[in-house]
């Protein structure tokens, strides 16, 4: 059944799980869903007269994604909450043995896979970013991919594509998402409901003349960048935006009310 619960085009889904002891007459639950999207963004701290970013996106992103974070070798559903409702972080879910689900067929759904895919795609950020948007994250399904070893030509790893200025001139970059971890690079798992901040702390050099030589280059060494994670707190679609000021509450004594604010955009 699990395998069964996807979506595809764009569609997200929410999923929570609360195991009872028992059912109660007018009994409440409060059960906290789970987004099925990844949101990857980028932000820039070099010195602006180095570099500029102008635009970024995702390339090769998952044209489908799971509804339920289910462990199959284990027949679980992956954790994403503590004992107190509040979302753990990247590398507890992954000693779960959760490395995200790819649906049967992910690799040949692909989107932005193509040279006017990526293309299209990044001018639709750099306009957005030139007319004073604060950033244009992307979007995608979950991605399993910290099993690859390395990324060549025959293997689907979902990365981006950056566009900036280098001292003036327009280039390009490839940046690969993962980490240094035991002196070796790794890429990270894309798991739901977490944000993938690429922070450009360096850039050493320019980057790759075209759209197309940076896809089929391998991802620069001349740009120094981290990947920080995070759970989500806000929740987007379509440049509509809903946030809200906490998704958890401790209340330590008895009180009538308690405000929750939030912002819809």
């Amino acid at each position: 059944v699990m395998p069964a619960l996807v979506v595809s085009d764009g569609i997200d889904a929410y999923w929570g799980i609360k195991e009872l002891d028992g059912i109660r007459e007018n009994m409440e639950l409060n059960v906290k869903l789970i987004r099925n999207f990844v949101k990857i963004n980028v932000k820039s701290s070099e010195d602006p007269d180095v570099f500029r970013l102008l635009g970024y996106t995702v390339v090769n992103r998952p044209g489908k994604g799971t509804v339920a974070p289910y462990i199959y070798k284990d027949h679980l559903f992956a954790s994403f909450l503590d004992s107190d409702n509040g979302l753990i972080d990247y590398d507890d879910i992954i000693a779960q043995g959760y490395f995200g689900v790819n649906p049967s067929g992910t690799d040949l759904s692909m989107t932005h896979t193509t040279e006017a895919e990526v293309s299209a795609a990044l001018a639709g950020s750099e306009s957005k970013l030139s007319e004073g948007a604060d950033d244009t994250p992307c979007y995608i399904y979950e991605r399993s991919q910290s099993q690859i070893a390395s990324a060549g030509s025959d293997v689907m790893v979902t990365y981006l594509i950056v566009s900036g200025e280098y001292k003036g001139r327009k280039c390009y970059y490839k940046i690969d998402i993962g980490r240094d971890k035991d002196g070796k690079f790794g890429f990270y798992d894309l798991l739901r409901n977490f944000q993938y901040t690429v922070d450009i702390s360096e850039v050493g050099g320019e980057g790759a003349p075209t759209v197309i030589d940076a896809m089929k280059g391998a991802a620069h060494n001349n740009l120094s960048a981290s990947v920080v994670t995070r759970d989500l707190f806000s929740i987007g679609y379509k440049g509509e935006k809903i946030e809200v000021s906490s998704t958890k509450v401790i209340f330590t004594e008895k009180t009538g009310e308690y405000v929750l604010r939030f912002r819809y955009t």
